[in-house]
């Protein structure tokens, strides 16, 4: 984290977020010393970094709900907000788009392309071809934990199925 390298994990649930702690409190778990004075949250300036991370996420939250009683693309907009707010420079994404809706997919696809933009590496673990095509730039198909093979991101899903079958190409 120190190095500005950070996960988004598959199970937000367990290990993304402090599920029974409220949104604005899982919002500013990376951000601590930014919005802390002589060891106490300052509230004016916790307040504006929460306000902020809400609207750039656009996170759909009622005040004081936990993290817990989000949907999947809530929990997992606060998983990146808090990274955002860290200042992340490379961010590593497992299975980003598990257990949220389409609506919620389209917008944390969008946020993993604003941070490219941005300068931010983007490295992004999924089992679904269609989000890896949609999304990367390059695919690195794994096999036996090794790097079978490094595509562009215009591979075929034939493609990618050949270099993850056992066969040799």
């Amino acid at each position: 984290v120190r190095a500005g390298i950070v996960l988004a994990p598959e199970d937000r649930q367990r290990a993304g977020l402090a599920s029974g702690r409220p949104v604005e409190e899982n919002l500013l778990l990376a951000c601590l010393e930014q919005v802390s004075e002589w060891g106490f949250i300052a509230q004016q300036r916790s307040e504006t970094v929460v306000r902020s991370l809400t609207k750039r996420v656009q996170l759909k939250a009622a005040a004081g709900q936990t993290a817990g009683q989000l949907s999947g693309g809530n929990q997992q907009k606060v998983v990146i907000a808090k990274w955002v707010a860290r200042g992340a420079k490379v961010y590593l994404f497992d299975e980003p788009a598990r257990g949220i809706d389409i609506g919620a997919k389209a917008e944390v696809f969008d946020l993993m392309e604003e941070l490219a933009r941005e300068g931010a590496a983007v490295v992004m673990v999924s089992s679904e071809m269609a989000e890896l095509q949609q999304m990367a730039d390059r695919i690195l198909v794994l096999r036996g934990g090794r790097v079978a093979a490094e595509l562009p991101g215009t591979a075929t899903q034939e493609e990618i199925l050949r270099y993850a079958a056992l066969e040799s190409a």
